[in-house]
């Protein structure tokens, strides 16, 4: 078993370079006190998180609309497209694997995992098309989650795509979730995956810890 997500930390890159974790410490064994902890502060769209359709529409799902098990994926795809800074992952690219009618969750490897310690990771990263939530339905029957390894599906140097992308994926009566800034360093093959979110009430959207069996 390997992990596809990231450690959050003070350091964790944010879109657009805005605020990252924030930590307080509360109680310090050192200073005295009984116990250590600790208080966090964190938007629930930093690190490796998932969008679910409320955050695009406001009648979308949220968090409590998807069952456990919406979150363990036996058919898995991993594709590697190639992309520079700003440029779109367009229909054309993904015309051009091979689709598994059985896929539950396709993950893209763009290389960008090894760039997250770059201030281009967070102003000129990759971005998705709008184009291809409507392909990806119709290729992939089963599809319930698109992953990758950029900081999110829209590119901060093209903020208005990225806003109709997200709309095309979220805002749609079959919705594909989206797994945004993956660790997909190295791995070649998955045999099943396991996104594990931080239960939020009606979130439009959480970080999450993803398991994968290789």
């Amino acid at each position: 078993m390997i992990r596809l997500s990231w450690t959050l930390n003070e350091k964790t890159p944010a879109y657009g370079n805005g605020d990252s974790l924030s930590l307080k410490t509360v109680k310090c064994m050192h200073a005295g006190d009984s116990c250590n902890t600790l208080q966090l502060s964190l938007s629930n769209h930093l690190g490796t998180h998932i969008d679910l359709p409320f955050h695009f529409d406001p009648k979308g799902q949220t968090l409590n609309d998807y069952p456990n098990d919406f979150f363990y994926f036996k058919n898995v795809q991993l594709e590697t497209i190639t992309k520079e800074d700003g440029e779109l992952i367009c229909k054309k690219d993904l015309q051009s694997i091979q689709a598994d009618k059985d896929c539950e969750i396709l993950l893209i490897n763009t290389g960008w995992a090894k760039k997250r310690h770059l201030k281009s990771y967070m102003m000129s990263p990759p971005g998705v098309h709008e184009n291809c939530a409507d392909y990806l339905r119709d290729s992939f029957p089963k599809l319930r989650v698109l992953g990758f390894d950029f900081i999110s599906l829209s590119s901060f140097t093209n903020r208005t795509m990225g806003r109709k992308s997200h709309k095309a994926f979220l805002a749609h009566q079959r919705p594909i979730c989206i797994l945004e800034d993956m660790d997909l360093r190295d791995v070649k093959e998955i045999d099943n995956l396991l996104i594990s979110p931080l239960m939020i009430d009606y979130a439009d959207g959480t970080p999450v810890t993803v398991w994968a069996n290789i």
